[in-house]
Parts: C-alpha cells; structure tokens; sequence
C-alpha cells in the first residue's frame, strides 16, 4: 500500500518486511512498527524493534531489515531534506545520531514523531482541500522535533561528496555479488573493477555494511540456500552449483554457524511452513488493503 502525497516530496506508506537487503536513500527516512518486531542493522550496530518504536535511517546511510519472530507491519515516511534547504541551509549538511527512538529512552521526541505519523495518515485520509499544505505543515514540524531532540553533526561538503561516492561504489559491489554469489567472487577482482586498493576496499566494505567481504558473500549464497531447501526437491550437490558452494562441507558449515542447524535439519523444519505460506500468499494479499486502514484506525484515531 504505497501512498504518494501529490505534489510533495513526501512519501507515506505501509510495508510488512520479511528481508530488506542493505541499500541506502538519498532521503530521510523514520518508520514506525505497527505490528510484530522487526531486526534493522546499519554498519556495525543492529537494532531489535518492537511495536510502536521509531527507527531513523539518514541519507546515504546503508542499512538492511529482517524479520524477527513474528509478521510485522511497518508505516514508513521519507522525504528529501533539500526540500527545507531554502530556509533551513544547513539542513542538506545534518546527519542525525539518534537511529531507536521509543517512549522509554526519548518520552518527548518519540511522543512529538508519534503525533506527526498521525497527523500525516489523518491529513491524507481526509484529503481536504489543501491536504497537501497540512502535510507539509506536519512534516515541517517533524523536522523541528528531529533538530530539537536529536543529536546531530554538520559533515562538509568534502564528507558529503566522500560519502555519496562510497555508497555508489559499494551499491555498485552489492548488485555484482547479488548477480554473481553462485560464481567465484573474490575481494582482488572487485579491488581491481574499482581500481581499488585491495584493503583499502576491505576496510570499506567492513565499514559500510558492518561484515567483512567474504561473510557478506558467505551471507547471500546461505540466504539462497535457505530458499532452495524450503522450496525445491534440489539434491545437496545442485544446490551447493545453485549458490557457489565448493563443497557439501562448506555448506553445511555455513549453515551450522549462521542458522544454527544442518540444511537437511532446516529443509524438515521449513518445508511444510513454506507450503502454507504459498497457499495463504493470495489471500494474505487481498486481506492486507483491507487491514491497512484498520490497523491505522486502530493506531492512530478514526479520522
């Protein structure tokens, strides 16, 4: 249920995250979980989230959502800060230290960003004439609360600059090794596509998404596996081809380390879950426009 305020550069919708690979925006982003919890890692910091926590994600800032134990709903807003730049210069140049922000650490600040996700979902659901000024009255005044209760630096341009070529290049990097994971990748090659040092990349790497080169790849080809045992009659060997492991060994320890048991032990454990989730996906589909308002309804007051 993606919703667009006509005119703005505002961006207000609803999304349930099974895994959201690490990307970035060249908007600000905060999202509120409405139902369920859900796990957001950025770099080196992962951050578990509950019902009714706020994350803030800044520009250009890589991150990466998973599910954790139940399914989750999350009322998500982003917008550009350009937008503010005529008369709020510097705001180009913010970038916001406060990533959780929920009612026991920041009172506040999570009851004023609380007030402004309302306010936004109301002002669209009536769309009264002139809704879209309301909007951006509302969205005005949940950047004063970010710059009056959060932490924040001012980069150069020179940081800027730094910052929006490093995450060209490392998107550059996560879309080759999400197209190539079932090939021999290595660190020297990429080194050498980017005229990189090699170390000088790893180091990279490690800082932007937190793991190191070889645990990231290592991440993607489990990830595949996971959806192959739950979902295909493959054999061992032809899914150890499908996703670039060298051996059975190699997978298996893989596996072991990151899902805590075998691949045989989680195809038997997955196999029937996946087939209902297969069957329920249509119906979950049709009922979830339906929730949606509901749910906001529920959260946020009857409009």
């Amino acid at each position: 249920m993606i919703r667009h305020a006509e005119g703005t550069n505002l961006k207000l919708f609803l999304v349930s995250i099974n895994r959201r690979v690490t990307h970035y925006h060249s908007d600000i982003e905060l999202f509120m979980v409405l139902r369920g919890s859900v796990w957001v890692s950025t770099g080196n910091e992962r951050y578990p989230l509950q019902r009714d926590d706020i994350f803030l994600a800044n520009k250009y800032e890589m991150h990466s959502l998973s599910r954790a134990d139940d399914e989750n709903v999350l009322l998500v807003v982003q917008f550009d800060p350009n937008s503010f730049k005529q008369y709020f210069p510097k705001i180009s140049n913010i970038k916001f230290t406060q990533r959780l922000i929920n009612e026991k650490t920041n009172k506040a600040y999570w009851g004023s960003l609380n007030e402004c996700f309302g306010g936004l979902f109301r002002s669209y659901r009536k769309k009264c004439d002139g809704y879209q000024l309301e909007m951006m009255g509302i969205l005005n005044h949940l950047l004063f609360s970010m710059v009056q209760h959060d932490a924040y630096v001012e980069l150069k341009e020179k940081e800027i600059s730094a910052e929006k070529r490093n995450m060209k290049r490392i998107t550059r990097i996560l879309d080759y090794l999400h197209q190539n994971y079932m090939h021999q990748v290595t660190l020297k090659a990429l080194a050498k596509e980017e005229g990189l040092d090699m170390y000088y990349l790893s180091s990279l790497i490690k800082k932007q998404l937190g793991v190191s080169f070889q645990e990231y790849l290592t991440h993607l080809r489990v990830e595949k596996a996971q959806q192959l045992l739950a979902h295909t009659d493959l054999n061992h060997m032809d899914i150890c081809m499908e996703c670039g492991f060298s051996d059975y060994k190699y997978l298996n320890n893989s596996f072991i380390k990151r899902m805590g048991c075998l691949p045989d032990e989680y195809r038997q454990k997955n196999r029937k879950a996946a087939r209902v989730e297969e069957e329920q996906t249509e119906q979950h589909r049709i009922m979830d426009a339906a929730l949606a308002d509901e749910m906001l309804r529920e959260r946020f007051g009857a409009v």
